[in-house]
This record gives structure tokens, C-alpha cells and sequence, in this order.
């Protein structure tokens, strides 16, 4: 039966895949809610460009959908429209009604779900001939519809003159949120020894800087003066502890918003030089440039992650010696669920006396790109390890994870993945759904804390005043920035609170494993995954 025109609120609420094998001919491509929450406008764009990647690699029509999803930067319309069309062609010219009227088509939600895609890793475009190819080919089917390529043309003529330096500087709420998996903010101080090190090079008739932070662009004019050229739009000094997208949701502008950013990236390409905070829009910049480029400088210094602690089991105290489940250290499963997260600084809270043997197990683990560092604290009191340690994660945010509790479940590892990303508050999982955070032993043992944590526990330290976790919770809840939910469906959590338990799950693991072919997690090719991520 065919689709009527019109007639969206049945594709809206279909289900979305990104794990299956298809034989349809079109592959729609939308935006989970995790990504467009968190992420602005040049991640969308790249998160879109993986798909269409993906699609013609395996022989699909790409079809770009940015309707069906909720843009934070646009108001919601009875009417929606297809938010993508606006700047941009279809990437085959295949409009968004004719894929779906044909109901031969694919819907994809999280395109880096599907096998073989390719993430933007911002490490990868230090190097800009490095990716000659993926730029030819973002431009090739990430193009600007006519009208506004004509608006690029005239915008361009107005704001670069002969030979150009385009500088783009990344402010607002990354110097404040510093939100996980994100690339660090670079010092402005850095960013202008680039440029300086650009002018000292050649004789630049024009300095075009794109930047959303008022107080970047005034310390920008007071330096480089009327060498100086930006775009008139709205920019911003402090909105607190929120992403900018979500800072400015459902304001009115956001099409011309929108508008402003992407003329400032078409602009940077136009440059003969570029200098680029680290961000989608910076990538999107770099992509969209297809001259010679006399020089380009990518300020990369790695991506914001958690600090966590991993307390080391009772049990394992107890006994003096490590607790193995399927000739697994139980560490193992800890670290796993972690890397889950893609957290790599990892702090261990142990006895002096377990410590060597810890050592010894986890002894290949730095080679692979995750940093272990000791704590010896008998007791495991998790306030005191912060409240002493807490120069360590100051203005970071923290992961605090109980050695004695093992997370499995075919969801688990992206929905904590993309808790960790969250930018303010604090993430706690029960392990039955109704149950109150009224004891430990009705939670999950994994606690994230986005940077204000260590404000908190600076606070009770300033009072000499002793504190609990729940202490902490409080503190979270009542901001009402504190989510405690339950595991996602299928999930569990088991607590190893004695032999009899740690010998029954080691059995499990056995039969799951070994006798039928599931992989509850190996640690050391997790990491060895991750450490090709990170290098």
C-alpha cells in the first residue's frame, strides 16, 4: 500500500536500525537524539557525510533526513521541514518524499552503529593532504544548493581580499563544559601563537575569524585591528553550564543562524591559510577547501574523558589475592565496562599488598593507550580518595565504579557510552527497575559526576566536614541535575559479594562463552581497539 503525501507520522515512529542486513535501495539517514542534544551543526553535517559514505560503499541511494529529528536550534513546527534542504542538495539528487513513497528504504538512525563506518577523529586532520580523498568526495556529495552557493559568492567577495588567513576559534561552552569525548578547547593564547607563527610566514592581506564568543573576537580585534574581517551574527560571553545549541533551543533564528555558521566555514575554505580550533566545524572547514593550501594548522591536543576510580573488591581485600571468573582477572570486567565509556585515565584504589599483583595482570594495558595510576587505601572509602586526591580531577569530570559489581547486556555499552557524553549533572543506574538510591546494594556501582564534583567535595573539605556518596547525590538532586535510572532492557548487573557468587558467575561465563560462543567482554581487545582510536 502506498504512502499518501503528507503523510509523516508513520515514519516518524518506525524503528530505527543501524545492525541489519537490508536489500532496499534507499538509505535514510536521520540523527539519534544522543547526537543532536549534545552535538551542533558540523557534527551534524559529518555524523550525515559517514552515512552517505556508508550508503554508496554498500550500494544504497543516500537520502538526507533532517526533518523526522528535533534540531534543538529550530522551533517546533506542525509543519516540519526538511532542515537539510534548506543549505543543501541531496547527495544523488534523490528528494526525501520520493524515497519514501517508493517504501523501499532503510532507515538509519546511528550511522557509527553500522560495521565499517568511518568516525572523524580530529587527530586525523592535523596532516591536511593526508585525507585528499575524503575531502574530494565530502565535496562531492555534500554540496550547496545554488541559491545559497550564490550567497557564499557574495559573502566571500566582501570579506577576503587577495592573500587570507581564516581562523577559527572554538569558545563558549566548551571552556566551561569540557564535555567528554570532545576535543580539548585550546588556550587562546595558543591559537594566536598559530596565527602569529602564520603571519611571520607570509603577508596576509586579510585575518577572517569565525568564532561564536564575544570575548575571543574583542581580545582578536584589539590585537590584529582593521586586518581583522568576521561576519555580523549573534555571538555570546557566558551561558553557563549548558551545550550552545541547547542554551539558544527553540529561539526563532535558527535558520539564519545556521546560515551564519555555515557562510563562515564556506569563507575559512575560501582562505589560502587556515588556522582551526578543534570542532565539526573546523573539520567542515578543512573538507570544503579544494585549493592549494599554503599553510594549516589544526590546534589538536587530544579529547576531554572522565577521571575514574575503580575500588577494588571487598572480597579480594579480604582474601589478599585476585578473584578470577572464567580465568579472567575480575578486574577485567571493571576496566571492560569502562572502556565501554572510552575512559583511559583510570585510577586504582587498592591495598599496598594487591597492588604487585594487580600490577602484574594489568602490566600490558599501558602499551595500549590507558593510563593506570594506584591509590593504596585499604578501606576504599571513596569519600576520602576524593576529598585527598582531589587536585587530581580538579574542574574534571568523574567516574566512580565498585570493582565488585559486573555490567553485561547488548545495549549497555552504548547507552553508557552516550551517558558519558551528557555535559551537566550526574548519571547513576539501579539494578531493578523501582528501587530507590537508598543503599549501594540497590545501585548498579557505576556513578558519573560531570567537573562540579570537585567544587562539592572542595566545599566539605573547606568545612572540615565529613561526607558520604549519597552526600554527593544530595548535593546533585537538589539542583535536580541527578538521573538515576534503570539498566537499559536487557542489561544486568551482578554484585560478587562472596565465593559462592563469584564461583556460580564464573561458571555462567564458562557456558556463555566458552560452550556457546558469546563474548561477555574481553578487556584486552577492547583496549586494544581503543588504543587505535586514540593514537
Amino acid at each position: 500500500m502506498s504512502r499518501k503525501i503528507g503523510d509523516y507520522s508513520k515514519w516518524r515512529n518506525e524503528t530505527i536500525s543501524a545492525k541489519v542486513e537490508t536489500d532496499k535501495k534507499y538509505m535514510i539517514l536521520r540523527m539519534g537524539n544522543s547526537l543532536v542534544a549534545t552535538a551542533g551543526l558540523g557534527w551534524y553535517i559529518l555524523h550525515t557525510f559517514i552515512g552517505i559514505e556508508i550508503a554508496l560503499d554498500n550500494g544504497y541511494i543516500p537520502v538526507v533526513d533532517w526533518e523526522s529529528c528535533k534540531l534543538p536550534q529550530y522551533p517546533y513546527e506542525s509543519s516540519r521541514r526538511n532542515i537539510w534542504e534548506i543549505f543543501f542538495e541531496q547527495p544523488c539528487r534523490v528528494g526525501l518524499r520520493e524515497a519514501y513513497e517508493s517504501e523501499d528504504y532503510w532507515l538509519v538512525d546511528d550511522v557509527l552503529a553500522i560495521k565499517g563506518s568511518r568516525d572523524f577523529f580530529l587527530k586525523d586532520y592535523t596532516d591536511f593532504y593526508a585525507v585528499a580523498d575524503r575531502r574530494e568526495r565530502f565535496r562531492r556529495y555534500v554540496r550547496f544548493h545554488k541559491d545559497f552557493q550564490k550567497k557564499i559568492d557574495d559573502v566571500v567577495g566582501e570579506m577576503i581580499n587577495g592573500h587570507s588567513l581564516g581562523v577559527l576559534v572554538r569558545g563558549t561552552d566548551y571552556k566551561n563544559l569540557k564535555p567528554m569525548h570532545h576535543p580539548k578547547c585550546i588556550p587562546l593564547e595558543e591559537t594566536i601563537s598559530a596565527i602569529d607563527e602564520c603571519l611571520d610566514k607570509g603577508n596576509y592581506d586579510t585575518i577572517f575569524v569565525a568564532t561564536e564568543d564575544q570575548e575571543i573576537l574583542n581580545e582578536l580585534q584589539t590585537k590584529y585591528g582593521s586586518k581583522l574581517s568576521f561576519l555580523d551574527t549573534r555571538r555570546y560571553e557566558q551561558i553557563g553550564s549548558q551545550s550552545l545549541n541547547l542554551y539558544r533551543a527553540g529561539e526563532t533564528d535558527g535558520e539564519y543562524r545556521d546560515s551564519q555558521y555555515l557562510l563562515s566555514l564556506a569563507v575559512l575554505a575560501s582562505c589560502s591559510s587556515m588556522v582551526l580550533s578543534p570542532c565539526g566545524g573546523g573539520v567542515v572547514a578543512a573538507l570544503l577547501h579544494d585549493n592549494i593550501i599554503q599553510d594549516y594548522k589544526l590546534c589538536f591536543e587530544g579529547y576531554y574523558s572522565h577521571k575514574a576510580y575503580i575500588f577494588v573488591s571487598k572480597l579480594e581485600e579480604e582474601k589478599g589475592e585476585l578473584l578470577y571468573l572464567n580465568d579472567r582477572p575480575l578486574i577485567y570486567y571493571s576496566l571492560n565496562t569502562l572502556f565501554l565509556m572510552r575512559i583511559t585515565d583510570i585510577t586504582i584504589v587498592t591495598s599496598v599488598a594487591l597492588r604487585e599483583k594487580l600490577e602484574t595482570v594489568l602490566f600490558d594495558f599501558a602499551r595500549k593507550g590507558v593510563n593506570i595510576r594506584y591509590i593504596a587505601d585499604s578501606e576504599g572509602d571513596v569519600c576520602s580518595v576524593l576529598k585527598e586526591d582531589r587536585a587530581y580531577y580538579q574542574n574534571e569530570a568523574v567516574c566512580l565504579f565498585y570493582e565488585d559489581n559486573i555490567f553485561y547486556g547488548s545495549y549497555l555499552g552504548k547507552e553508557m557510552n552516550q551517558r558519558a557524553k551528557q555535559f551537566d549533572g550526574a548519571y547513576i543506574w539501579k539494578k531493578k527497575p523501582g528501587t530507590l538510591p537508598t543503599d549501594t546494594h540497590a545501585l548498579a556501582g557505576c556513578f558519573l559526576f560531570d567537573q562540579k564534583i570537585s567544587t562539592i567535595v572542595q566545599q566539605y573539605a573547606d568545612r572540615n566536614k565529613e561526607f558520604t556518596l549519597y552526600d554527593i547525590m544530595d548535593e546533585y538532586a537538589e539542583q535536580k541535575k541527578l538521573i538515576c535510572t534503570d539498566l537499559p532492557r536487557g542489561a544486568m548487573c551482578i554484585e560478587i559479594g562472596d565465593e559462592k557468587t563469584a564461583d556460580s558467575v564464573s561458571v555462567l561465563f564458562h557456558i556463555l562463552e566458552n560452550e556457546m560462543g558469546q563474548t561477555i567482554g574481553d578487556a584486552l581487545s577492547t583496549a586494544d581497539t581503543l588504543a587505535k582510536m586514540i593514537k
